[in-house]
């Protein structure tokens, strides 16, 4: 009765008895009044009992409680409990070898919520999540304890709400490691060398002892590596050793994968002063920047230490030397050699001296060899000295590191087109205008003339052999493109002849077209079939003797040189450079006629519109050969001054 004890207004007492005044007898007034509830005399005969049961702690880490951590499960009555002694339930680890664990009472006499907490040992292991055992009655122990309804000396009932295991609250109170690290450092230059030791600590959250000799996995390259137990049985951190081999290489940094929870292999790692295996898992860790590894010391990379001039060439007598780059320290004794390849002959380089990591040269040490060989007659290559792959030979002599290992001599073959032998391409030495103004003379380094197959080609093709230089070669006055014809090649000078008077003053230069000389490469060549040296846009000396001609009117051409695929279409376009008095029609034509068409013939231009572009798109035809078409866009107008303009245009099969 939660609002106290009551009496109703009655008439009479029951039937088992009668009351009587004492003298004289006779039956007292059997009527009673009502007694209203008595808040001071509230009734509970029901005892209170487990309604919910909950875990209300969390682990520090993980969701697994370690070693030393509490776990708190609270019981909630449907009434409030007052605790005598340290009561306890039970609680289930379903991985430990015996699963019952006394969860201790801590807190909540007074309230109808009582918390129980179980300390977890080292032994204890619950993969699956604790869980609470359901019971009926005896839930609470031991005997010396009682848990008992508030205000009363009744005992609550036995029966407890349990549940099953609660993910996110496994146990494993096995030692385990918390850390991993490098403990050791390479010798010299960040690298470990054969021999030297890579050594790497784990760190345990408690006293640990070793039996056996455990290993962990390192990673050196893509390969495994198995670091023995070295140091540190009875205490928290336990070392490990790999002693490095020959055959180890790793550029970016050795690494620890992380442990997996198998066992140490060879041996095993207990909590100290008991029977207890540690947990299998440890944390790993990436690639060590600064702990490469490189058994043997070994050819990193090769150069030329020597300079062959500006004509990128080697003559008889000239000395080639050679660079071998190692990535450690050697020692050098003896005469070791190394093969060259000089135009398909093999020729041996000898070694001439050592030098150290600051390029200075040294007795016997360093990193840098240099082999030496002297051209001799007949010595030729035009496409690039090479440096034969393995062919560093010790020659009777000896190459070591530090530590007296025979480092690995393989190495790449290497090739270095900027360093011909025995060849001499021709060059471009000066260029000049003549007093009248009609002519540029190239003069070369020495005899040139158009490749000897392209001559016959352009005999089959039915064209002037003199395209050859004009779509390699370009002319500019003032930064237009001007045209030029019938160039006559003699000896080392090539002579253009010019459509537009080149007059006194004006800027003139020449340059070397990629577009064409990419497709065609050694147009021109000299006796021996050395293709001309690209040369950049430079000054031409002008030597014209002509006054200046103000109504000169060039055509503005966004390109003078472009490439169509065949059956496809490029595009460029045309203005005037100078306002005109009057309209001018710019009329289009195309030499060699065939393969290519133009999207106009015909361009106007007025005092308004002069310096407004205007588009012409080209399409190339196709055709069933397989063979390119070089033609020309001629811009040409009856207006005065005006400077006939041309666009290079190279058809591609």
């Amino acid at each position: 009765d939660q609002d106290g004890i009551s009496i109703p207004t009655q008439e009479g007492f029951l039937e088992s008895g009668n009351v009587w005044e004492a003298d004289p007898r006779r039956r007292v007034d059997e009527r009673m009044p009502m007694l209203r509830n008595q808040a001071d005399h509230r009734v509970n005969g029901i005892l209170p009992t487990v309604v919910a049961s909950e875990i209300v702690s969390e682990p520090a880490n993980g969701g697994v409680y370690r070693n030393g951590e509490t776990i708190e499960i609270a019981l909630e009555f449907d009434g409030e409990v007052d605790v005598l002694g340290r009561p306890s339930i039970q609680i289930l680890l379903d991985g430990a070898d015996s699963p019952e664990r006394n969860a201790v009472y801590s807190l909540g006499s007074g309230t109808d919520t009582l918390t129980f907490g179980y300390t977890v040992q080292a032994a204890d292991v619950d993969h699956d999540g604790v869980a609470l055992a359901e019971r009926d009655s005896g839930g609470f122990g031991p005997a010396t304890t009682r848990v008992y309804q508030a205000g009363t000396e009744n005992a609550v009932t036995g029966h407890i709400v349990g549940f099953d295991s609660a993910e996110g609250h496994r146990v494993d109170g096995r030692p385990y490691a918390t850390a991993s690290s490098v403990t050791s450092a390479p010798a010299g230059g960040g690298v470990y060398r054969a021999g030297e030791t890579i050594s790497v600590g784990l760190t345990f959250n408690s006293r640990v002892e070793v039996e056996g000799v455990p290993s962990i996995a390192l990673k050196i390259g893509d390969h495994p590596a198995e670091a023995t137990y070295r140091s540190g049985s009875g205490t928290s951190a336990i070392v490990f050793g790999y002693d490095v081999q020959t055959h180890d290489r790793d550029a970016d940094g050795f690494s620890l994968p992380a442990g997996d929870g198998h066992s140490f292999h060879d041996g095993s790692i207990f909590s100290a002063g008991r029977e207890v295996e540690v947990e299998g898992t440890y944390p790993g860790f990436g690639d060590q920047e600064a702990h490469k590894v490189a058994g043997q010391v070994s050819v990193s990379s090769i150069s030329i230490g020597s300079d062959p001039g500006s004509d990128d060439t080697y003559e008889p007598g000239d000395t080639i030397r050679v660079l071998v780059h190692f990535d450690d320290e050697v020692i050098v004794t003896g005469a070791p050699r190394l093969s060259l390849d000089l135009g398909g002959s093999t020729v041996a380089a000898n070694f001439q001296e050592i030098h150290d990591q600051a390029g200075d040269a040294s007795d016997s040490t360093g990193r840098v060899l240099t082999f030496a060989y002297t051209v001799q007659d007949g010595d030729g290559d035009d496409d690039g000295i090479s440096v034969v792959a393995n062919s560093l030979n010790l020659h009777g002599g000896a190459i070591l590191d530090r530590a007296g290992n025979g480092p690995d001599l393989r190495h790449e073959a290497a090739t270095f087109a900027g360093h011909l032998v025995g060849v001499v391409p021709p060059m471009l030495l000066s260029a000049r205008t003549t007093a009248d103004g009609q002519e540029v003379v190239l003069t070369f380094s020495e005899n040139i003339d158009v490749r000897p197959d392209l001559r016959t080609l352009s005999r089959f093709l039915g064209i002037h052999v003199s395209i050859y230089p004009r779509i390699l070669i370009d002319i500019f006055i003032d930064g237009h493109r001007a045209h030029t014809h019938a160039p006559v090649i003699s000896g080392a000078e090539l002579n253009f002849k010019m459509d537009t008077f080149i007059r006194s003053g004006q800027q003139v230069t020449v340059g070397y077209d990629d577009v064409f000389a990419r497709d065609l490469p050694g147009i021109l060549v000299d006796d021996h079939g050395n293709a001309l040296t690209r040369f950049d846009e430079r000054a031409v000396s002008n030597h014209s003797t002509l006054s200046a001609d103000a109504q000169e009117l060039w055509p503005v051409l966004s390109a003078y040189s472009l490439t169509v695929a065949e059956g496809g279409t490029g595009s460029y376009t045309v203005a005037l450079g100078s306002q005109p008095d009057e309209n001018v029609t710019v009329t289009l034509a195309i030499s060699p006629s065939g393969h290519l068409t133009a999207s106009v013939e015909e361009l106007v231009f007025t005092p308004e519109n002069w310096s407004s572009p205007q588009t012409v798109t080209l399409t190339a035809g196709t055709d069933e050969d397989d063979i390119n078409f070089w033609q020309e866009i001629i811009h040409s107008s009856t207006a005065e001054g005006f400077v006939v303009g041309h666009v290079k245009v190279l058809v591609e099969d």
